[in-house]
């Protein structure tokens, strides 16, 4: 006797199975090799798109895109920045916007920031006596800070600086000998010592 589960076993119509379908094989792009799922990955075919670039407004460097292939950039170009303008030009644009300067660095419009208003040395130049040294603010805190070794900076020592009662005779001293005192004297570094005694020697002639 055939059971009613039996029964509909042998009257129900199988469902066909689905095929999978194939499944695409990564390529490698004819222009720039990396891994696209055709001959061109979307960059490349973006890029074919694009108009090209014209040069900077301000300095005539030729400009490329961040997205362009390295084995595509002219030579010599640099990466685009805003209104027209290369990344150079926009950041010294920027730098002068907020009153400061580069000085030095690994090239053209690259290097260290200066601050637009350095401190104004006293006019004495002679040793601290020990009450000032007592007042020193860099006597109660880390001397190191005031020593920063390559690579590090000076930003603590310099706020602490910006504190002290006897900043200005503190400047003026490090000005008299600018050979032989390195750190950080008055709130202003080597460089900007240099600068300022540069900026002296131009007034002066």
């Amino acid at each position: 006797m055939t059971t009613l589960e039996e029964y509909w076993a042998s009257t129900a119509t199988p469902k066909p199975r689905k095929t999978p379908k194939p499944k695409k094989a990564l390529q490698r792009c004819a222009d720039c090799g990396l891994q696209s799922w055709g001959a061109r990955c979307r960059r490349c075919q973006l890029n074919a798109l694009r108009p090209p670039l014209d040069p900077c407004t301000a300095c005539g460097t030729a400009m490329h895109r961040t997205s362009t292939p390295v084995e595509d950039r002219a030579p010599g170009s640099v990466i685009r920045g805003t209104r027209g303008l290369c990344s150079t030009c926009t950041s010294r644009e920027a730098r002068a916007a907020k009153g400061v300067t580069s000085r030095g660095g690994r090239g053209k419009g690259h290097g260290r920031k200066m601050r637009a208003v350095l401190p104004v040395p006293s006019s004495d130049s002679s040793p601290l006596t020990f009450d000032e040294e007592l007042q020193a603010a860099c006597a109660r805190a880390d001397g190191d800070a005031w020593f920063p070794e390559q690579g590090e900076t000076a930003h603590q020592a310099k706020r602490v600086c910006e504190t002290c009662p006897i900043q200005a005779r503190c400047l003026a001293i490090a000005l008299a000998a600018p050979k032989q005192e390195e750190g950080i004297w008055g709130g202003t570094s080597k460089r900007e010592r240099a600068k300022m005694l540069e900026q002296r020697a131009a007034v002066a002639a």
